[in-house]
């Protein structure tokens, strides 16, 4: 199995007057939408949502810290380094399966 990165958005705050939380956090990558080639088969896709830990500046991070804007760049973010360096915890998964349109 590969990681790779759709979006990046730090900062949320579930306190936020903003319609919706992402839109209130900072983003480091746009949405990157998936696309599986045809003959791939299905692929799965993991949402996940973490806490970042107590601070009054949130997480110093820029878009070389997750890799870039590049398809290249993020299909080869380790997400499970990336965790554990920056001291982050899980607390929210969603998932959905994906196939190619062809």
């Amino acid at each position: 199995m590969t990681d790779s990165l759709i979006r990046y958005v730090t900062s949320c705050s579930s306190s936020s007057s903003e319609a919706s939380v992402v839109d209130a956090g900072r983003t480091l990558t746009p949405y990157l939408a998936s696309g599986p080639k045809d003959e791939s088969g299905p692929h799965r896709y993991l949402f996940l949502l973490f806490a970042e830990p107590p601070s009054e500046e949130g997480l110093k991070l820029d878009k070389s810290d997750v890799g870039g804007d590049e398809f290249v760049e993020r299909r080869s973010f380790r997400a499970e380094e990336f965790v554990q360096s920056h001291g982050l915890r899980l607390v929210g998964v969603q998932w959905m399966r994906g196939v190619g349109d062809g």
